[in-house]
């Protein structure tokens, strides 16, 4: 946040007043602020700030918590917080804006100097969700801290590649190598597990057909682009989403394919 004063006399002196935010920031950090004036020889001039922040209180290994795992994964966190001066520290009152989410519990590991906060997902991880978690402390200097919470979901079907590019296809020529139309992806389970595809949705000028393994833990998927149907000049971009069951959940993937008709 920076003030300043917009006019100075000629011959006199302007004051500009910068301000670092240093919550939730620890160790050595640097800003800069660019200042812009009507001075023909240097109409812009930068200045840096740098600062060796001081923790009231250590949390451990961040302000930042990441939950990521598989639909219905357990999976948790523990934050180490402590007193980083002779104070003695209390916590209390810890709490949250994805209670729908997330589970916590706040243990005493040494009083007044050392506490662990445990946050999970609970029964398991269902969606993926962004919020956070504040605990109460009665540190004068930091009456609370904020901990931002991700919850993200990985897929369990693996594409490979995600992008196909078909790149020029000449509809005025009298014959087109079959092949130049042609493209496969790969959609493999992440967790060993059978997957069916239930079907596929794409425009009428793309034709899909797949291929699956023994145990279905594999499908190749073929994407064949109708010539005939190719009416449209110029670049084209579109999506092929595949419905797939796995352990009994519908997952979706999507495959883009791109290209450009001339």
């Amino acid at each position: 946040m920076a003030t300043f004063d917009e006019a100075i006399p000629p011959g006199q002196e302007g004051k500009i007043t910068l301000k670092m935010n240093t919550s939730n920031e620890s160790g050595t950090m640097s800003k800069s602020a660019n200042v812009f004036s009507n001075d023909p020889q240097r109409p812009m001039t930068k200045i840096e700030l740098k600062a060796a922040v001081k923790e009231y209180i250590q949390v451990s290994p961040g302000y930042h918590v990441v939950l990521n795992g598989y639909s219905g994964d357990k999976v948790k966190a523990t934050i180490a917080i402590s007193a980083a001066s002779d104070e003695p520290l209390e916590l209390a009152n810890v709490t949250s804006s994805i209670d729908e989410s997330i589970q916590y519990k706040l243990t005493t590991v040494k009083k007044g100097k050392e506490y662990s906060l445990e946050i999970n997902t609970g029964t398991g991880l269902t969606k993926s969700f962004h919020g956070k978690v504040t605990v109460g402390t009665t540190h004068p200097k930091k009456p609370k801290i904020e901990l931002v919470v991700i919850g993200s979901v990985k897929s369990d079907i693996k594409i490979a590649p995600r992008y196909l590019y078909f790149g020029v296809i000449d509809t005025t020529a009298e014959t087109t190598d079959p092949t130049s139309l042609v493209r496969t992806a790969t959609l493999e389970s992440m967790r060993a597990r059978a997957t069916s595809i239930e079907r596929i949705e794409s425009s009428d000028w793309i034709k899909t057909s797949v291929k699956s393994d023994a145990k279905n833990l594999k499908h190749t998927v073929t994407i064949t682009l109708d010539k005939s149907k190719l009416s449209r000049k110029g670049d084209f971009r579109e999506e092929i989403t595949v419905y797939l069951q796995c352990n009994k959940k519908q997952e979706t993937a999507t495959i883009l394919v791109a290209g450009k008709v001339r």
